[in-house]
């Protein structure tokens, strides 16, 4: 029997995207507030369509009878 299968992204996968999204952080305070913003909503959109993958995998598995 194998383990439960990856639902959503990785931790892993979460930390690379955000590292990678700040380092073009502005200076300016108010811009930051907004990037930061930015980022958080991309990183719950990425991880909403990896979680989406994973279900549709899930029934077209569940379809096959696997």
């Amino acid at each position: 029997m194998s383990g439960p299968k990856k639902l959503g992204m990785s931790r892993r996968e979460m930390e690379w995207l955000v590292r990678g999204m700040l380092q073009r952080a502005p200076a300016d305070p108010t811009a930051l507030a907004q990037h930061l913003a930015d980022v958080m909503m991309t990183l719950v959109e990425k991880n909403n369509q990896a979680i989406e993958r994973a279900l549709a995998e899930r029934r077209d598995d569940d379809a096959e009878g696997g």
